[in-house]
C-alpha cells in the first residue's frame, strides 16, 4: 500500500489515546478536539507511528532499559490497537524492542551532552524577562556561550534562546527558564532535528512523502509552524546535514527588518547548519 503522509506521535497523544482506550470519558474540549482529530488519520494511505514518543519516554527523564520496553511495548500495543485502517510500525516496534530499548537508552543523540551545558547557562539570563534595554547585551552574552562551548550559533537550540530573549511565546513556553528541566525541553528540541533527518532521509530515498507532527502541546507546535527545512540532507557517511529555515515570527518583539538582520547575522558567520 502507498504511503502518502507519515504522522509522528508524541507522549501528550499517545497518552491521549491511553485514555480513550481505557475508557475514559473526556469532558475537556481541547482533548476531545484532539481526539478527533486523532482519529481522523486512521486511513489507507497514511502511517502512523508513537516512536518519538518512546524515544521521550514517560518518566520526565532519562529511562532505564526496563522502562524503556515496557514504554515500547505498551505504546506499541496501544496504537495497534486504536488504528484500524492505517499503517501502523506497532509489529515491527514489538519484534525489535530489545534491540530498540537498548539503543534509546544507552545512545544520547549526537549534540545532547553540548545542547544541556548550553541549556543551562541559557535559562538564568532568560528567566524572569529581559528589559529590553538589556536585551542586546544578553543577547551577546548567549552568542558567546555558544561559541565558548562550540555549539554553532545558529544551532536550533541558540535561535530559540534568541527568540524567547526577543519575545517569543513559543520559545518561552518551550524552554521554560524560569524553571528549567533539561530533559524536557531537549525532548522537544530533538523533535525538530528528527523531522529534519526524517525529510531529508525520505527525499534522498524516494518520493517526498508528507511528515507530519501531531502534539497537543501549543509551543513546540508553534514553533515547529515557524521552521522549514529547505536544503537538510544525509551525509555519504550518515550524518544529517541540518539546514533550517526560521520565520521573522519567532521573535515577536523585534521588527521584521531587525529580525531578518539577526538571522543574517548568524547565518553569515556559520553558513549552513552543519552535521547533527
Amino acid at each position: 500500500m502507498k504511503i502518502n503522509s507519515f504522522y509522528l506521535l508524541d507522549r501528550n497523544s499517545v497518552n491521549l489515546i491511553k485514555e480513550s482506550i481505557n475508557g475514559k470519558i473526556q469532558k475537556d474540549k481541547t482533548k476531545l478536539k484532539f481526539i478527533k482529530r486523532l482519529r481522523s488519520i486512521d486511513r489507507k494511505g497514511n502511517f502512523i507511528s508513537p516512536l518519538f514518543s518512546i524515544i521521550e519516554g514517560e518518566k520526565g527523564r532519562k529511562d532505564s532499559f526496563e522502562e524503556k520496553i515496557s514504554c515500547l511495548n505498551h505504546e506499541a500495543d496501544v496504537i495497534r490497537q486504536f488504528y484500524k485502517h492505517a499503517r501502523v510500525d506497532s509489529d515491527f516496534l514489538s519484534a525489535n524492542a530489545q534491540q530498540a530499548g537498548q539503543i534509546f537508552t544507552e545512545n544520547l543523540e549526537l549534540g545532547w551532552p553540548v545542547r544541556t551545558k548550553y541549556f543551562e547557562v541559557a535559562c538564568p539570563m532568560l528567566k524572569a524577562g529581559v528589559p529590553k534595554l538589556q536585551r542586546s547585551s544578553v543577547q551577546d552574552r548567549l552568542l558567546k556561550a555558544a561559541k565558548d562551548l562550540d555549539l554553532p550559533i545558529r544551532d536550533p537550540l541558540v535561535v530559540i534562546c534568541l527568540a524567547c530573549l526577543h519575545g517569543g511565546k513559543e520559545a518561552r513556553g518551550m524552554l521554560k527558564p524560569a524553571s528549567p528541566r533539561s530533559y524536557n525541553a531537549l525532548s522537544d528540541l530533538y523533535v525538530i532535528i528528527r523531522i529534519g533527518f526524517l525529510k531529508a532521509l525520505m527525499s534522498k530515498h524516494g518520493p517526498t512523502i508528507r511528515i507530519h507532527f501531531l502534539s497537543m502541546d501549543t509551543a513546540l507546535a508553534g514553533i515547529l509552524s515557524m521552521i522549514s527545512y529547505p536544503d537538510s540532507s544525509i551525509t555519504e557517511r550518515g550524518d544529517l546535514n541540518l539546514s533550517l529555515k526560521y520565520e521573522v515570527e519567532l521573535f515577536k518583539d523585534l521588527s521584521k527588518d531587525e529580525a531578518i538582520d539577526l538571522l543574517e547575522s548568524l547565518l553569515a558567520t556559520t553558513g549552513q547548519e552543519g552535521e547533527v
